[in-house]
Parts: C-alpha cells; structure tokens; sequence
C-alpha cells in the first residue's frame, strides 16, 4: 500500500511500474500449487482496493506523517494518495504502517465543493504476518471500515487507521445527484468490461436500469466497432459480448442512456 501510494502521489514523474512478477513470489498477487489451487494473498487485495485509482486524475497529497520507534529507528506512519475520476469521485489511499498503535488522520479538500463518504474499506490483518494459504480460511481480505471510524465535515475527512492497515475512502460532493434506478448510481463501477479468449469483450451490469442503453465499441482513434446496441439492463445478469477476434489494442466501450453518457477502457492483451 505505502509503495502504490508513492507511485500515484509522484504520477506526474513515474510514468509506468511493474509488477515484475505476480505468481508465487515475494509479495505475489496469487500463490498456486501443483494442483491448481489458487490464493489470493494479502496483495491482491490491497491492489484490488486501490483500483479506483487507476486511469483516474491522480492528485498530490501531501502528509505530514508523525513517527514511530522500531528496529530500524525512527519511521515515519504512514503515507497517502489521491486521485479524482470523471464522475466527481475522490478516491483517498492512506496506509498506517505503525504495527502497534491506531493513527488518526485527518484530509482537507481543497475544492468549492463539500462532501459526504460513499466507501470505506480497509484491509488489515491480526498479526503483521497473517496471511492467506492453501485449504485455510482467508486471514486478511477487504473489510468495510466501522462508520465509527471516520467522519466528515464538509471538506474536513478524519480517519482513525487500525494498526497495520491499508484504508481507502470513496467521496463524492454533496450536490451530485444520484438517481435510483438511472446510470447516475454508476460511477466507475457501473459497469464491469473484461476480456475473453479469441478476443471477446464482455460487458457486465451490477445495475440494473428500466430503459433501455445504448452500447457501443471503439477503437481509441475513433473508429466504431459496434454501434448503438439497444439493450434493457438487468443487475448482476446482462453479459453481452460486444466483439470477437477484434485483436490486441485498446478500446472504448461506451454506454448511453436517458440520464448520462458513461465511457470505460478495455485492453485487449491477446
């Protein structure tokens, strides 16, 4: 958490980091066995938490970080990140790396907006050393964090941190209307895109809308692959294959309704 912190508070000088490699090593995102079983390791999770960041306006977050006492001297607890998405969203990473005591912190918004928290959740552990294995119930996941551990106050956010925790807050301006039943419920999870084999893109609605949208593809030089499918929405059970073999790339999927426009990026690897 302190090392994706880092990279997104200094986007505007790292322009790409890697995972060098993501199976079954140090700070892996998945353990598998000869089996076939697969972990998902604490990793994952923080990685999974901290994707509202990705491809969205990272923000500079400066922290001023008091210290703690530990085998190496004096370490400061914890760093932050920020970033804002094309809805509005502010999405605040703060890690508190003290392994022994609770952190309060506090975030100022510096906009004309006032806000109120949409998400909050947390991933932590017992130990320092709880982990994820083989035929084990997880140890360590993403939690939602108790509402009595953070506040806000207009653009004032506090968060009382768990020891050892990776904590990510979800924000949105108190004037965005969000409409039941309208893609306004949507932010950058309204919608899920991924790829399939032969160069398939699936798209997935958790939301479920009573009018119908309008779908399409692009290539991001603009070029339209599919165009305008009309399709009624239904939460958790539209799976609708937008392209096949359309080939490695990037591309646009673009969702059009009575209420907003809502676009979404899709990588096509293989």
């Amino acid at each position: 958490g302190g090392h994706l912190n880092q990279f997104i508070a200094n986007a505007d000088r790292v322009g790409v980091c890697c995972l060098a490699q993501g199976v079954n090593c140090i700070h892996s995102v998945i353990n598998i066995n000869t089996s076939g079983v697969m972990v998902k390791t604490p990793t994952f999770y923080v990685f999974k938490m901290l994707k509202p960041h990705h491809t969205n306006n990272a923000k500079f977050a400066p922290i001023t970080a008091s210290k703690f006492e530990n085998a190496n001297g004096s370490t400061p607890s914890g760093n932050a990140s920020a970033s804002v998405d094309a809805s509005g969203y502010v999405n605040v990473s703060i890690t508190n790396t003290d392994l022994s005591a609770t952190r309060q912190v506090a975030v100022t918004l510096t906009s004309s907006h006032e806000y109120k928290v949409v998400s909050a959740e947390v991933v932590t552990g017992a130990n320092i050393n709880s982990t994820n294995d083989f035929g084990k119930a997880e140890e360590v996941n993403i939690k939602t964090l108790d509402a009595s551990s953070y506040s806000i106050d207009g653009k004032k956010l506090t968060v009382t941190m768990p020891t050892k925790s990776v904590v990510m807050i979800r924000l949105l301006p108190t004037n965005v209307a969000v409409k039941p039943g309208s893609m306004q419920c949507g932010h950058a999870d309204v919608f899920s895109i991924r790829a399939g084999s032969g160069g398939t893109v699936f798209l997935t609605s958790p939301a479920g809308w009573t009018k119908p949208v309008a779908i399409s593809l692009h290539r991001v030089d603009g070029r339209t692959l599919v165009d305008r499918i009309s399709k009624t929405l239904q939460a958790g059970k539209s799976a609708l294959i937008l392209g096949r073999n359309i080939g490695k790339g990037v591309y646009i999927v673009k969702i059009a309704g009575e209420d907003s426009n809502l676009s979404k990026r899709i990588v096509i690897a293989r």
